[in-house]
């Protein structure tokens, strides 16, 4: 059936227990991502709900940093710090300075929120990160299954 020399010994259950343990990663980071954007939404609703907002608008992207910057009374203009390399770090910095005034805490309350993993602009990096990760080796996975299918 086959010519001399042709290779038909393919190690199947390896390649499916690799496959499998990638997957698992993936399903582990998704999981992560997932926890992480609900606490996320949770913690920016109690946030708004306290800042006598409501707290939908906590979720809408822009809408949030808007409705933020209005009851945290920082100047608009200062939104566009996020668009300039290098500025945009200040921004979070400001954002937490005026949050622990506004809730009546001191300095090292500010100093906490700023190096704290709780900003909303690096977690929601970190998020679309992982994110993105986790689609291009799923993406790459079923491309590995499909070949690794059509050569069997």
């Amino acid at each position: 059936m086959y010519e001399e020399g042709y290779y038909t010994d393919i190690p199947s259950s390896v390649d499916s227990s690799v496959i499998a343990g990638v997957f698992a990663f993936l399903g582990i980071w998704i999981i992560f991502a997932l926890a992480l954007t609900v606490f996320l939404i949770i913690c920016n609703w109690k946030i708004y709900k306290k800042a006598g907002r409501e707290g939908w608008e906590a979720i809408v992207p822009i809408y949030n940093i808007i409705v933020k910057f209005q009851f945290l009374n920082i100047p608009m203009w200062i939104l566009i710090l996020c668009f300039i390399p290098g500025a945009n770090a200040a921004v979070p910095i400001i954002t937490a300075i005026n949050m622990a005034k506004k809730f009546g805490k001191n300095g090292g309350f500010a100093v906490g929120l700023i190096f704290l993993p709780k900003n909303q602009v690096y977690l929601n990096k970190i998020i679309t990160w992982i994110t993105t990760w986790t689609i291009i080796w799923i993406i790459i996975m079923l491309i590995i299954i499909i070949w690794i299918t059509i050569l069997i």
